[in-house]
């Protein structure tokens, strides 16, 4: 690794002053750590959101088949309308041993198979199709006259079981006389967790949120801290009258860590179990798992595992010296798996439910509407501020940058250089990069979120360069480059000046024989 070397040509200057919107945007995303202990306090799975009521009582009992009725028993009914009505009897019961909801219903199926009935579900297909007795032992029977089950559980994802069979015969009224009835279940079960797993949940949310904090600080902000101490330490340069320190965003920086970025990655897996249990503590049984769903959920599980996978395998690789596996983390996978459990509510909500109703359950912590409560901040509010901090932008074609670099560049308050450029969010940096196409390879705002910039301004408030510092996937402060204006090209000048060589492409020379590349 290059040495460490500390500035000592005035190319900077003191005072540092600190812009207020990156400070805004660090202490937004700290306070968010720092709430996420108490979303995990508020949120469904906490310890202290438990009922102390027995566990029957926190299951969903419904008197009436009108307030049961599940979406694919229409499709059913529907697709079996030619069968005798007269010949046809439904029921509904709860078992309180098993905390099961089941739905029972005779139809004479004149000649049709009864495999074919329980397959016409609509998702039976994903089923598997084999019997579990917990579910199956219920009612009217032993297993042997199971004549066919279908049977699916999301007891680790969304916590529910899902279970359908049918028997021969009319088990409701025992009644004999059609030799072709058939009785169709339709059981239904919430799944409570044992007490010692939601503890340990929410001691692992806190534990998540107080670590990324810790590595933030030490990692991040520590190194920044010690530039600004240098910063101070430097002469004042000719012509600059101050310099802005602008703080990146480190949610990239911290993610490029694997064990955190598969913490985060983690909780978004079990968030989708939250999502399940809201909708199916809302709305009983009226749960229609459509293969969009379920292939959302699988993929976010497969991503989850992937990670495990590429960890392990990069530890075990580093350890026997072999070589150090780079796990590709990013803030787009997250961003991704957050995706997934959005997606995978919406397509529930588009199949079974309505919008609005499944929002403000999700928001819900507890089972009675009367004492439910919100547990997090709404991502419409969210929506809202941010549309009135960017209120009155317009938008521009801006030459060689992207939006995400210009949005980033207005919220760290880059200020132009004339007034007739006020009204673009990145005005200093579009003009220098459409006047030096070189520094367009070395300027990478747009995938580097997480760098520093110093910005050097004149006397007459006017940028006088742009200084990038790098962080480098080892997590260390790797290089400071400077993007001089044409003032500062001159080979003799402190300041770092661009060169294009052919052989090279474009890049940036930090002074004369590189004296000035700095390591912090």
């Amino acid at each position: 690794m290059p040495r460490r070397v500390a500035p000592t040509q005035a190319d900077i200057n003191t005072p540092i002053h600190l812009n207020r919107r990156s400070l805004v945007t660090s202490v937004l995303f700290f306070g968010n750590l720092l709430l996420m202990p108490f979303k995990a306090y508020l949120s469904e799975d906490s310890p202290f959101q438990q009922s102390s009521a027995p566990t029957s009582l926190l299951q969903p009992k419904n008197t009436t088949f009108a307030a049961f009725e599940p979406v694919y028993l229409k499709l059913l009914q529907d697709r079996y309308a030619h069968i005798h009505a007269t010949n046809t009897t439904e029921d509904y019961v709860y078992d309180d041993t098993y905390c099961i909801d089941v739905y029972r219903r005779v139809v004479s199926l004149e000649g049709l198979s009864p495999t074919a009935l329980v397959l016409e579900f609509p998702t039976s297909a994903l089923y598997t199709a084999y019997a579990v007795d917990s579910i199956l032992a219920h009612g009217n029977g032993t297993l042997d006259q199971v004549q066919f089950a279908s049977y699916v559980t999301f007891l680790d994802m969304t916590g529910f079981i899902l279970a359908a069979w049918v028997r021969p015969g009319n088990t409701i009224s025992g009644d004999t006389s059609d030799a072709g009835a058939y009785t169709i279940y339709v059981a239904f079960r919430n799944v409570d967790y044992p007490y010692v797993i939601i503890c340990c949940k929410f001691v692992y949310r806190c534990l998540l949120s107080l670590g990324t904090a810790m590595y933030i600080y030490r990692h991040y902000y520590c190194a920044v801290r010690r530039l600004l101490v240098a910063y101070h330490q430097a002469p004042r340069a000719p012509g600059v009258s101050h310099v802005e320190l602008l703080i990146g965003e480190p949610t990239d920086f911290v993610l490029t860590n694997a064990w955190i970025t598969l913490g985060y990655t983690t909780d978004c897996v079990l968030s989708s179990q939250f999502i399940g249990r809201a909708m199916s503590r809302a709305y009983n049984t009226a749960i229609a798992p459509v293969p969009g769903m379920l292939g959302l959920l699988y993929l976010s599980r497969l991503v989850w595992f992937g990670y495990i996978t590429l960890v392990g395998a990069s530890r075990v690789l580093h350890g026997r010296h072999l070589t150090h596996l780079y796990v590709p983390v990013d803030s787009l996978v997250v961003a991704a798996l957050a995706t997934l459990n959005a997606a995978s509510v919406i397509v529930l909500s588009t199949n079974s439910f309505g919008f609005r109703a499944l929002f403000y359950v999700l928001m819900q912590s507890v089972v009675l509407p009367e004492n439910a409560r919100f547990t997090t901040f709404s991502p419409f509010w969210l929506g809202v501020l941010l549309a009135y901090w960017s209120r009155g932008r317009r938008v521009q074609q801006q030459p060689a940058i992207s939006l995400r670099a210009r949005l980033l560049l207005w919220v760290y308050g880059i200020r132009g250089v004339s007034r007739a450029s006020k009204g673009w969010p990145a005005p200093y940096l579009a003009t220098f990069l459409a006047a030096h196409p070189p520094a367009r390879a070395n300027c990478t705002l747009s995938q580097d979120d997480e760098d520093c910039y110093l910005i050097g301004y004149g006397k007459d408030g006017n940028v006088v360069w742009v200084r990038r510092l790098v962080w480098t996937k080892t997590l260390a402060l790797h290089r400071a480059t400077s993007l001089g204006t044409d003032a500062s090209h001159d080979a003799t000048s402190p300041i770092a000046h661009l060169t294009s060589d052919p052989d090279l492409g474009a890049r940036i020379v930090l002074g004369a024989g590189g004296a000035n590349e700095w390591i912090y």
